[in-house]
């Protein structure tokens, strides 16, 4: 199993669907490698009962850690 971790700026709003009962949150990090070096695009899909995926924003910081 491959374990993340990075931050990174997020790249849109968050897109939100609810499945099963459960918020399924899709969105999208710019991770940087170094000066100048570019970005890396990384998707990522949460699955939360929270609603934590009303404050993914464009342009906000976020740490991200997952498989």
């Amino acid at each position: 199993m491959i374990t993340l971790n990075f931050t990174g700026n997020v790249g849109r709003d968050a897109d939100i669907k609810e499945v099963a009962g459960k918020q399924v949150v899709k969105f999208a990090v710019a991770a940087k490698q170094g000066k100048d070096e570019p970005a890396i695009w990384v998707n990522c899909d949460y699955w939360t009962q929270s609603k934590v995926g009303n404050d993914i924003k464009k342009g906000t910081q976020i740490a991200v850690v997952g498989q």
